[in-house]
């Protein structure tokens, strides 16, 4: 039953020689009389090996057939099997040597001493499988044996390398890898300076640099732009702005028609403070250097950011306006709270910034809409302070 197997698997090898030495002939006759010699050596070698491989598949099957574990037409399909499995390996693994002697040739490649090449199987390169990787193959300088088994993205890859060919096939697994969540959320809290200038006054003497002052709160979330990823995030949330300006020399502020202009108070002012209460869209893309970890447990995060930098802009809603006086008159004490439109704009939109560590960072904001809607000299308010977030 032996020799009947041998048969067929030498009439299978036959017919494949046929089509492989018609294409490489050409280059392997160049080889000298010596190299030829290497090169049938090592094609016998590559069919003795595969042919003790296949006797010890033929006699386990006979074991198992005396021992009763098998059936006789059970066993006459696993040695036909066998045999065909047997030609496959010795067609494939000739027609791969034969590839790279023929590529190593073409392109001048050093040839690697052949009587040396250790061409046994504990290898563990699945060669029968190369036929499905026809669409992935290509030529590699590398001109022996490598294989690489990664494991990414809950996938398994296997990465090969065999006499200059390259493949390499994915293999998925049942086993699910956990990654750190790509959003989280935080509460934002800021406060600094705010101004105004316009296009011939930058930081406008009206009003005082130190009382002039902004407070701000909200939620704020942030997603990787990409899934394995830190180092680019996409911040977006929601923030109450409270953004007040302290007029300068016992000025308040009048509306005369569509227009909102400084007037002397005819009272010296213990306090005339103006503030402006929005509800704002921030929009930002951000910059870290955080880097991806994995534990042992096949659980991915990662680390939290040195530097941030983000830069985007915001849109945005005036929800009320309030002018606070306080003054005396005639030995009264007087507190006055105006609400009014004063003739802001309800929309707000505008670009806006922060660089800062960790979370902790340098915030600055510019409105692009003007701050009040009809005035003869546009003013647009700007911010800078402080900007925290609270995990």
């Amino acid at each position: 039953m032996i020799k009947i197997a041998f048969y067929i698997a030498t009439l299978l090898v036959m017919s494949s020689y046929v089509t492989v030495n018609a294409q490489m002939t050409t280059v392997l006759d160049s080889l000298s009389v010596e190299d030829q010699q290497e090169v049938q050596e090592l094609m016998d070698k590559i069919e003795a090996q595969e042919k003790e491989q296949l006797k010890l598949k033929v006699k386990a099957i006979n074991k198992s057939l005396e021992a009763k574990k098998i059936t006789v037409d059970e066993a006459e399909s696993l040695k036909q099997k066998a045999a065909q499995t047997a030609a496959m390996n010795i067609q494939e693994r000739q027609q791969l040597a034969k590839l790279y002697l023929s590529y190593a040739i073409r392109n001048d490649v050093e040839l690697i001493d052949l009587s040396e090449m250790d061409l046994n199987l504990d290898l563990d390169l699945p060669l029968d499988r190369l036929k499905r990787y026809t669409d992935t193959i290509q030529l590699d300088f590398t001109p022996f044996f490598k294989y690489e088994r990664i494991i990414k993205d809950g996938d398994e890859r296997e990465n090969n390398l065999v006499f200059g060919v390259k493949s390499s096939d994915t293999i998925s697994k049942n086993k699910q890898f956990k990654i750190e969540s790509r959003t989280d959320s935080r509460f934002i809290l800021g406060f600094g300076f705010n101004n105004s200038f316009n296009e011939n006054d930058f930081g406008n003497e009206n009003y005082k640099f130190a009382g002039s002052r902004y407070f701000s709160f909200g939620w704020n979330w942030s997603t990787r732009v990409f899934k394995y990823s830190n180092f680019l995030r996409f911040n977006y949330g929601v923030e109450f702005q409270f953004n007040g300006l302290k007029p300068q020399d016992n000025q308040i502020f009048v509306e005369n028609g569509n227009q909102t202009v400084l007037e002397t108070f005819e009272v010296e002012l213990d306090k005339s403070k103006f503030r402006m209460d929005n509800l704002i869209i921030p929009l930002h893309l951000e910059l870290t250097n955080s880097r991806k970890k994995t534990t042992k447990d096949q659980y991915t995060y990662f680390t939290d950011p040195g530097v941030k930098f983000g830069f985007g802009g915001f849109v945005g809603l005036n929800l009320l306006n309030t002018q606070k006086l306080k003054y005396k008159e005639n030995g009264d004490n007087f507190k006055v709270k105006q609400r009014t439109d004063m003739n802001t704009n309800n929309l707000l939109y505008g670009i806006s910034t922060y660089i800062g560590w960790d979370n902790v960072q340098l915030y600055g904001q510019y409105n692009l809409n003007p701050l009040f809607s009809d005035n003869t000299v546009d003013e647009h308010n700007i911010q800078i302070g402080m900007r925290f977030e609270i995990d």
